[in-house]
């Protein structure tokens, strides 16, 4: 019986999905700041009508956040699987790898936002834009910046449960509390490629333990991707995933429509308890899981795989990371200042969408800027792991497997 890959390399296709759930991030920025109708459907109208649409998935950035928190799982288990064996000098590549190029977007947002002081907040008066007058709320000084670029970054991620430290609001580059979880997921999936080494018999029984655990939090799509990867060799044969793939596509689309929709109170998740992970709102559930079945359906499809592979999607796919990172200071700085000064002669309408499409313009060349500071971070990552690992100052897994 034919079987899938030993294990889910990262294929040109699963960039290019990156690409496209960055489009949609900065989509739902750019509506955030301009157009707030469109994404909380709140006025009445054709806006809110939309905003309650399926066409509202093509700026679902929230559903986005979600899938790659899912792709990590499926690239990192492919990728910790051959790093095992230095699982320390693994983690330390991973933490140089997503720490420089954030630390540096830090950097860019902190001198966007004395490049255009108040910018965002003369926007927001004359639009009436409450998400946008609601960031970049920091006092600009070098101290907040340190603390962003540095433990804020990848260690707390904004979390509102730390209070009273520095939150989402007065961040310079608000979205990259992501990196923060991307850590911790990387190393729940590390931590489970270590496990199946050291008890190759009974890891999956910990494996569905974890699952039980975890599938309620951020952390879930990571070990559900990483959980896929390690089963494909034992998955059945392609057909029978070609035809299920029309089912989890539908599944996951509805799932994250949902999530767009008022849910009722009786859908609230309880809180976790004492060493329980926080759960997911009822919504962000429904969008953790319509992610997973969404990029279950492209799996399952060659044909939609090999078309994900152009030429044009591959260079989106190598530019989503560095999009993701800059695209925040490029709205609330020089995209809310193009509003500002366009709105006297434009008017409300087109001001709002030469301030968008400014914000976009810039995002996007910044982003093509801001490759070679990613590409370094992946340079130097791949030193830092073999220079640990040459040197044996991290133990190796097989050391660990033999302590007691």
């Amino acid at each position: 019986m034919p079987t899938l890959p030993a294990t889910m390399p990262r294929h040109g296709w699963l960039e290019a999905l990156r690409g496209v759930a960055a489009l949609q991030v900065l989509l739902l920025h750019l509506l955030g700041a301009f157009w707030l109708p469109l994404v909380t459907g709140e006025g009445g109208g054709p806006a809110a009508w939309l905003a309650r649409s399926p066409l509202a998935l093509l700026w679902d950035g929230e559903s986005a956040v979600y899938l790659f928190f899912t792709m990590s799982g499926v690239v990192l288990a492919g990728a910790f699987a051959r790093q095992v064996e230095a699982s320390g000098a693994a983690f330390a590549a991973r933490l140089l790898r997503l720490g420089l190029p954030g630390a540096a977007a830090c950097l860019l947002a902190f001198l966007a936002f004395h490049a255009f002081p108040g910018a965002h907040r003369a926007a927001a008066e004359r639009l009436g834009a409450s998400w946008l007058g609601g960031n970049w709320t920091g006092d600009g000084s070098l101290a907040s910046l340190f603390w962003e670029a540095g433990p804020g970054l990848l260690l707390l991620g904004f979390d509102p449960a730390l209070a009273p430290l520095p939150s989402i609001a007065s961040a310079y580059n608000g979205p990259l509390w992501t990196l923060a979880i991307e850590l911790r997921g990387s190393l729940l999936v590390l931590l489970l490629l270590l496990a199946r080494r050291r008890w190759p018999r009974a890891w999956a029984w910990g494996a569905a333990l974890a699952l039980a655990w975890l599938w309620r939090s951020a952390y879930g799509g990571f070990l559900a991707g990483a959980l896929v990867a390690l089963a494909a060799p034992h998955l059945p044969a392609a057909a029978a995933l070609r035809r299920a793939a029309p089912a989890l596509g539908l599944g996951g689309a509805l799932l994250s429509w949902l999530a767009l929709r008022e849910l009722p109170d009786g859908l609230a998740l309880p809180g976790g308890g004492p060493g329980w992970p926080a759960a997911l709102p009822a919504a962000d559930l429904l969008r953790s899981l319509g992610a997973a079945l969404g990029l279950g359906a492209v799996a399952a499809l060659p044909g939609l795989r090999r078309w994900l592979e152009r030429p044009w999607l591959a260079v989106l796919g190598r530019l989503s990371f560095p999009l993701y990172l800059v695209h925040w200071p490029m709205i609330l700085g020089p995209g809310a200042a193009a509003f500002v000064a366009l709105e006297p002669r434009l008017g409300g309408a087109a001001a709002r969408l030469a301030g968008m499409a400014a914000a976009a313009l810039l995002s996007l060349l910044l982003a093509l800027a801001f490759r070679p500071v990613d590409e370094a971070a992946i340079r130097w990552s791949r030193r830092l792991r073999a220079a640990l690992a040459a040197r044996g100052s991290v133990m190796p897994a097989a050391a660990l497997a033999r302590r007691p």
